[in-house]
């Protein structure tokens, strides 16, 4: 029989209420059972992440002040956390910057003054060498060159060059849409062009796909659309809906396109069940296009296998029973990231399960290892 402690902590984990959580778990005196440590570990990671994203959106609406303070808030509710303290904020930079004491003032003076005496020095110098060099070349005889009969032509080469060797050239290029209609927001770096892509529409479209759900190649009228269905639709509750979509090209993994998509949503049910927070990442390069689980694994069941070893039935639900469709792949290895109830329980939220190459090295496919150069 459940504790009446983990009841109450899980419905207000369940209704969205991660601090109330917190606060209830920070004032109790006895000792936490297992599921109650999960509780209190997931609620502080969903703490902090609404933190991280609160804090990153008031530095993208430039309201440096709003986030500082949310920052020092999380710092004296929750104590340190270098995801939080580590986010740069414009404002605190400038304020190091226009802390200077006398001191160093008196030595930028003394430094000015050394450094103008040598620029004058260095001026004379050079005007010299250039009269030296005026007045050799004045008296110089001009020499003509003589140019022999030759049969040897150098021809331009106009034939056509290979679609590989064209994209090779070609200049990553994006354009940035920002468009924000009440409470809800499009921020979209949009790509142009990629080097070595043959055909930028192919991973456009996939951009489209997976940020708007939608298979459209027109990214203006999808856009129009997500404004529009925002104002249409009616709130789940007293809340106020919102809602916004971010496209970010992450990095370029040897041959990999990376972009990273994030989605919100706050469908105004007043609940943590209403909210709506999802990445999803697109691996995408001319070889293969947009890279899929069966792109990357040879042996689909052993990679199951090897992914389940990671997962402890201590700890989660459920095995899994299948492969998630979102990844995300660093230099060191390959994070599964499952949905939310597919092998954890409810409040444990999308369950990240990570893998180095080196223990997938016998399942990988030599397309996927040529893609990320291994």
């Amino acid at each position: 029989m459940e504790s009446k402690l983990y009841e109450q902590s899980l419905s207000l984990f369940n209704k969205g209420e991660y601090e109330e959580v917190l606060k209830i778990f920070r004032h109790t005196t006895v000792v936490l059972s297992e599921k109650e440590k999960i509780l209190l570990r997931e609620s502080r990671k969903q703490v902090t992440e609404q933190y991280l994203f609160l804090i990153k959106d008031y530095i993208q609406e430039k309201e440096y002040i709003k986030a500082e303070e949310l920052q020092k808030k999380y710092n004296a509710e929750y104590g340190f956390d270098e995801r939080i303290m580590d986010i740069i904020i414009p404002q605190n930079i400038q304020t190091k910057f226009l802390q200077v004491d006398d001191n160093s003032n008196k030595t930028d003076v003394r430094l000015s003054k050394t450094s103008n005496i040598g620029v004058i020095i260095s001026s004379i110098i050079v005007l010299f060498i250039i009269f030296i060099f005026w007045q050799y070349n004045k008296n110089k005889p001009m020499q003509q060159a003589v140019i022999e009969n030759s049969n040897d032509v150098i021809q331009q080469d106009n034939s056509p060059q290979p679609n590989s060797q064209k994209t090779k050239d070609v200049p990553n290029q994006f354009e940035y849409i920002k468009d924000k209609r009440g409470s809800f927001e499009v921020d979209i770096e949009w790509p142009l062009s990629l080097t070595g892509i043959d055909d930028i529409s192919k991973i456009q479209q996939v951009i489209i796909e997976q940020a708007f759900n939608n298979d459209s190649n027109n990214l203006q009228s999808c856009i129009e659309n997500f404004f529009k269905e925002g104002e249409e639709e009616k709130s789940l509750g007293e809340d106020k809906r919102e809602g916004k979509i971010v496209v970010k090209f992450q990095q370029r993994l040897n041959d990999l396109y990376i972009f990273k998509i994030h989605i919100y949503a706050n469908l105004g049910g007043g609940t943590g069940s209403s909210i709506i927070y999802r990445d999803n990442y697109i691996y995408f390069s001319n070889n293969i296009g947009k890279l899929s689980i069966n792109d990357m694994f040879t042996d689909y069941s052993k990679t199951l296998f090897l992914v389940n070893e990671h997962i402890s039935l201590d700890e989660y639900a459920c095995k899994a029973e299948e492969l998630p469709d979102n990844i995300i792949l660093s230099a060191s290895g390959i994070t599964f990231i499952f949905p939310k109830y597919s092998i954890g329980y409810g409040y444990q939220g999308e369950v990240k399960i990570a893998l180095t190459y080196d223990e997938l090295n016998n399942v990988l496919s030599e397309v996927f290892k040529q893609a990320i150069g291994r």
